[in-house]
């Protein structure tokens, strides 16, 4: 029997949805990539979210849909495949509590006021004569 035609179910413990892998993951006939993962990213980096993939340009990404928890709001992340080391699925309550554990943020916005200081600042530093 080939790895495709082999239905494996992984369950994830006694109060979790049983998740069969083949439906989710191995189902290549399937027109869209979507299953709630653990992604696991070079340099130690773990998130959890809703993974699918999406095409900007002619370059193909690994989109991550992270859920709001209860200290950041839902955001978005696209990153290249090349940086991801695994892909976890998971059922949607593994993930919900794995996103809320890890805390991943997303990118924060830059303040201009508090760059431009900075940037200020650091040119005062330099004016500064020896």
């Amino acid at each position: 029997m080939g790895l495709l035609q082999n239905q494996s179910t992984i369950s994830l413990g006694k109060d979790s949805e049983d998740l069969d892998i083949h439906k989710h993951f191995f189902d290549m006939t399937e027109q869209k990539f979507e299953l709630t993962a653990v992604v696991e990213l070079f340099g130690h980096t773990r998130m959890a979210g809703t993974v699918t993939e999406q095409v900007v340009g002619d370059a193909s990404f690994i989109r991550i849909d992270v859920p709001e928890t209860k200290v950041q709001p839902k955001f978005t992340r696209l990153l290249n495949p090349k940086a991801i080391y695994a892909i976890n699925p998971v059922t949607k309550k593994v993930m919900l509590e794995m996103a809320q554990q890890m805390e991943v943020t997303p990118i924060e916005s830059w303040d201009i006021r508090t760059m431009h200081e900075k940037l200020l600042a650091l040119n005062e530093c330099e004016e500064v004569p020896t």
